[in-house]
C-alpha cells in the first residue's frame, strides 16, 4: 500500500525538508495543502512556473505528489467567483501530481 502525508501538517518545512523527511518516514508521496507560510500553493512559483524543477526534486527523493488540496467552500454562493478563479488554479497546479485535486465543501449556509 502506498501512503503519503499532508504539508498542512508540517507548515515550516522547506522543499528539501519534505523531500527528506518523507523518505526518512517511509512514505511514497505528498499531498499539498499549503506551502510555508502560504496556504494556497497555486500562488507559488514553485508550483507554477518552477513546477518541473519541484516535481523533479520530489521524484529524485522517490516522492510523489498524491493530490493538490484546497479549501475551497463551494456551497457559499457569495464566493462563486473567487473559487472558480481558485479552481482553475488548483487544476493548473495539479498537473504536477497525477492530475488529483481535492476540493473540501462545507454544509451549505444557513438561509
Amino acid at each position: 500500500m502506498k501512503i503519503s502525508f499532508m504539508t498542512l501538517g508540517c507548515p515550516e518545512w522547506d522543499l528539501a525538508t519534505i523531500c527528506r523527511r518523507g523518505r526518512e518516514y517511509d512514505f511514497d508521496g505528498v499531498d499539498f495543502r499549503g506551502y510555508l507560510d502560504e496556504l494556497d500553493i497555486t500562488k507559488l512559483p514553485s508550483f507554477t512556473t518552477h513546477a518541473a524543477a519541484t516535481k523533479k526534486q520530489l521524484n529524485d527523493a522517490g516522492l510523489e505528489v498524491s493530490g493538490i488540496s484546497t479549501s475551497i467552500e463551494v456551497c457559499d454562493a457569495s464566493l462563486k467567483q473567487a473559487n472558480l478563479e481558485e479552481a482553475k488554479r488548483t487544476i493548473d497546479v495539479s498537473r504536477i501530481s497525477s492530475d488529483l485535486a481535492r476540493w473540501r465543501s462545507r454544509s451549505a449556509p444557513d438561509s
